[in-house]
């Protein structure tokens, strides 16, 4: 019987391996998106040596309009999505780049506007 569940237990692991190996698995395309108050809204490529200000300048922040004290940031980390608010306004004024951290593929940039300046 034990030599019996044994085979079995063998085979079944070895199909479920099988299985993985032939199921493809979609890369991840190098690319981020900006979105909100900025002039051009969309999906960027990313050579993996972008910064947050860099992808924020490409995408041209509305004057009088961009809130870029209130920068969020989304991406996922070990399988979980999270986000935090960059004070972009901050570090361009003190030029403490701490927070410009290199995009990453899947970020997502949102400058959110605020009321006319």
């Amino acid at each position: 019987m034990f030599k019996k569940t044994v085979l079995l237990c063998v085979l079944v692991v070895s199909a479920a391996l099988s299985a993985c190996r032939s199921t493809p698995v979609k890369p991840i395309e190098p690319v981020y998106w900006v979105e909100g108050a900025v002039s051009h809204v969309g999906k960027y490529d990313n050579g993996g040596d972008t910064t947050l200000l860099e992808a924020i300048r490409i995408a041209q922040p509305l004057d009088g309009v961009s809130d870029l004290a209130h920068v969020q940031l989304s991406r996922t980390v070990a399988g979980e999505a999270v986000s935090w608010v960059v004070d972009v306004q901050h570090m361009l004024a003190t030029g403490d780049t701490t927070d410009n951290v290199l995009m990453q593929a899947g970020d997502v940039v949102l400058v959110p506007g605020g009321e006319a300046r």
